[in-house]
């Protein structure tokens, strides 16, 4: 495709760590979802990443976000759990 792009969803949870999700397309970091350390973990947040350019396939693309860690997990309860809606990618195509 070649063209920049803008990736855009809903995020709930992450309101226990300090790490931030790495959010990569195809095996290309992108950016990051930031945590909301001592927020309600009830509430939607809305986050953005630019995409910069030839990222983007024709086709199919692989969204792909890291669990993160927090301080005091254990064994069974080692990731901080977050919610991901409403993702919607807006992308430039060449002309």
């Amino acid at each position: 495709m070649g063209g920049k792009a803008i990736l855009m969803f809903m995020v709930k949870g992450l309101t226990v760590t300090d790490s931030d999700v790495d959010v990569k397309i195809n095996n290309t970091s992108v950016g990051k979802i930031f945590n909301y350390k001592g927020a309600n973990s009830n509430h939607w947040f809305t986050q953005i990443v630019n995409i910069g350019s030839n990222i983007l396939k024709n086709g199919n693309n692989e969204l792909q976000l890291e669990a993160v860690s927090f301080a005091g997990a254990t064994p069974g309860n080692i990731f901080d759990d977050f919610y991901i809606r409403d993702v919607v990618c807006f992308f430039q195509q060449k002309a």
